[in-house]
């Protein structure tokens, strides 16, 4: 399916180019419209608070309080009518000149919060030689606002910068919270010679200067410091205690192993058992497996025992010969979530003995074990026969689930007659998952009884299936008309009798030749898709997700473009040319998600460009809550397809490990089959994002080499 997959989709990786920006307007006039907008915008202020003040006196007359500011909230909320003139001064910045740096220096102490931020802001947007020096400046000014601005500017800036922040500010600023963001911001960015200060942090008695300094000592592997870290463990802020245990896998050894399972029994953590549990699973090492194995599967606590079982399971996929045998005897157990992810963990370590257990259970009293069951055995392959007729009966189950993965089971007996006869009747299912999961099992069969209720999906479905039972033709017969119903119904009611589907060789010799034919302008037979970064955009629920998190402005892709423009703008054109059979949504996120729509809606003109509108309103800030904003497209009962767009590693919520998002999400997405594509630039860890995809059936493009000073990977071939 791959090869046809390459040959529908011309994979560019660039986004259409941005609508080009109006001429920038000279400094003085810049510098008289914000003087004059800031001017109306504070007497506005003022007259609103003497009208709050009057209806306070008044009872009868009393209003409800004022409008949330508009969503991203930056660090300072935004006031009402503010973000205008933020915008102002960036555009300022936008100038390169040192006349405009000089300009925004100037403003700085004459405004309030957050404007003073935005005018250091505008100074970091700046390419005028003195810019850099005036950041410097800034980042030692009496407000503790505008030192933070500039230091985050500085970070984002060179080498040489991110050391003088290092060397010149770290001991010197006065305020913890600001002191506490500029050491972990140089730990983000990998600066050299931090151990002194994420010790002495440590041992601070600001909660958030413990919290940055426990987190340097695990991202710095510290493991002479692994005491400090245990001695944090009792204290009272659960922000602090939750840091450890993060710490403690990063440090990694028995030991951690230990304090993570005693913190997991301690009372106080309660309510952080699910943070801790994260961290367990992140045992890589025969020692660290050793302890859940010694230790937890034999407390006297049942939660520690499952806790345990669940790490081992996720351990399995790196210490398979360990795990095995370990998680095969758990399938015994008396609670259904130990069970559930034994058998899990089962299926990455694929132990000796693993078929024969699992098809025992298929016939279990509980209903997620006979499910979890089926699954894994679709995973693993190589099923006895006596398991067909179980599977055959399966996919007539009342639960959508165990027709799911029954459907997907039949693929292992493809010269059966009987699964061949289950698996037409899964064409009709009620559920899209169920009938999809038809369509990729028809192509392990290859029987030429499919390609009639193949066609018959072509012709009825509008949404994914369609587009899957597309390739699976294409797949299977070496023929391709596109999206032409008529034109494959025509082709199937002219197949001679007899007519045998080709081998997979014979395929690709066809497809190889239409490829030719139609790089020679000989074929016009594919039908031009809409494509969202060189990726096809198919029919059916689809949800985009895009990063707006602070990073997505600061980084550029040129001089005139920073990532949210560029990004949104990519957005915007796909959306502009979506097909009237798609429905779609879009979820922006930075360390919250925002949702456009509270439904999925069709790709008709007024959706579009109520979408667009949506797109131009947003602003860029904040951290980057990538789990979130994939668990808010999953909310969509109709959702078949997420494209997710990041420009940066997962920085918040509840998850931001990359491997326990993957294994969280795709878990998630056992039983809902949607396909995650994923768009990586910036600081994006792309193997992150395409390891997320593969494991979702979808696409990565890795547009990482995007940006200013950068250079594109070399083609491969």
């Amino acid at each position: 399916m791959l090869h046809l997959l390459l040959l529908t989709a011309a994979l560019c990786q660039e986004a259409a180019p941005a609508v080009p920006a109006a001429p920038a307007k000279p400094l003085a006039e810049q510098l008289d419209d914000f003087n004059a907008a800031h001017a109306a915008w504070l007497a506005e202020v003022e007259a609103k608070k003497k009208s709050k003040n009057k209806v306070k006196s008044d009872p009868a007359q009393n209003q409800p309080p004022p409008a949330t500011p508009k969503w991203p909230v930056p660090d300072v909320d935004v006031p009402e009518g503010a973000q205008g003139l933020m915008d102002r001064l960036h555009e300022v910045g936008r100038l390169d000149s040192d006349e405009a740096v000089a300009a925004l220096a100037a403003l700085v102490p004459t405004l309030q919060p957050p404007l003073r931020g935005a005018a250091v802001h505008g100074i970091g947007l700046c390419r005028a030689d003195g810019a850099r020096k005036t950041l410097q400046q800034c980042a030692e000014d009496k407000a503790d606002d505008v030192r933070r601005q500039a230091v985050r500017e500085l970070a984002d800036g060179t080498d040489e910068e991110r050391e003088w922040l290092r060397d010149k500010r770290l001991k010197k600023e006065k305020s913890p919270g600001n002191r506490a963001e500029m050491l972990h911001m140089l730990l983000e960015r990998e600066v050299k010679g931090l151990d002194a200060a994420v010790v002495d942090a440590a041992k601070e008695t600001d909660k958030i200067l413990i919290s940055v300094g426990v987190f340097g000592l695990g991202r710095l592997k510290l493991v002479k410091q692994r005491k400090l870290v245990e001695e944090r463990l009792t204290d009272p802020d659960p922000v602090v205690r939750e840091k450890c245990f993060a710490t403690l896998a990063d440090l990694g050894g028995a030991d951690s192993w230990r304090s993570l399972l005693e913190a997991f029994a301690d009372a106080r953590n309660l309510p952080l058992r699910g943070k801790i549990q994260i961290q367990l699973r992140r045992a890589r090492t025969k020692e660290e497996i050793g302890v859940l194995i010694k230790d937890g599967l034999n407390h006297k606590e049942e939660p520690i025992v499952a806790a345990s079982i669940d790490a081992i399971a996720w351990a399995a996929e790196h210490q398979p010969e360990l795990c095995g045998p370990v998680l095969l005897k758990m399938l015994a157990s008396t609670n259904a979530e130990n069970r559930t992810s034994a058998i899990e963990g089962i299926v990455r370590a694929r132990p000796q003995g693993a078929i024969q257990e699992l098809v025992k259970r298929l016939d279990h009293e509980d209903f997620k074990t006979r499910t979890d069951a089926v699954w894994a055995l679709a995973q693993l392959g190589d099923l006895p026969p006596e398991a067909e007729a179980k599977f055959i009966a399966m996919t007539n189950d009342d639960r959508p689930s165990v027709r799911l993965h029954a459907t997907d089971a039949l693929k292992w007996y493809p010269a059966s007659q009987e699964a061949l006869k289950a698996l037409l009747a899964r064409f009709d299912d009620e559920l899209w998952s169920v009938r999809s999961a038809a369509v990729a099992t028809a192509l392990a069969f290859r029987r030429t009884e499919t390609l009639a209720p193949i066609v018959k999906l072509v012709q009825s479905e509008k949404g994914r299936v369609r587009d899957d039972a597309l390739r699976a033709l294409q797949v299977l017969t070496g023929e391709d008309f596109g999206p032409f119903t008529q034109n494959w119904a025509r082709w199937l009611a002219d197949l001679p009798a007899g007519y045998a589907i080709p081998t997979l060789e014979r395929v690709e010799e066809i497809v190889a030749k239409r490829k030719a034919a139609r790089e020679a302008g000989e074929d016009k037979t594919l039908a031009k898709r809409t494509e969202y970064h060189g990726i096809a955009v198919p029919r059916g629920g689809v949800v985009f997700i895009l990063d707006i998190s602070g990073s997505m402005e600061n980084n550029r892709v040129s001089k005139d473009q920073n990532f949210f423009e560029f990004f949104g703008e990519a957005l915007i054109e796909t959306v502009q040319r979506l097909d009237p059979d798609t429905d779609f949504n879009i979820v922006v996120f930075s360390d919250r998600i925002r949702v456009w729509q509270d439904k999925l809606v069709p790709g008709d003109a007024q959706n579009i460009a109520n979408a667009i509108e949506f797109l131009r309103d947003v602003r860029a800030g904040g951290a980057t809550n990538i789990f979130e904003a994939l668990l808010g497209a999953f909310d969509f009962l109709e959702t078949q397809t997420i494209f997710l767009m990041t420009d940066g590693e997962p920085t918040a919520g509840p998850v931001i490990e990359p491997d326990a998002i993957i294994e969280e999400i795709t878990q998630f997405n056992r039983d809902r089959r949607i396909i995650i594509n994923t768009i990586a630039a910036g600081q994006a860890k792309a193997e992150f994002l395409s390891e997320l995809a593969a494991a979702n059936g979808g696409q990565a493009v890795d547009l990482t080499h995007l940006g200013i000073g950068k250079k594109a990977p070399p083609k491969k071939g």
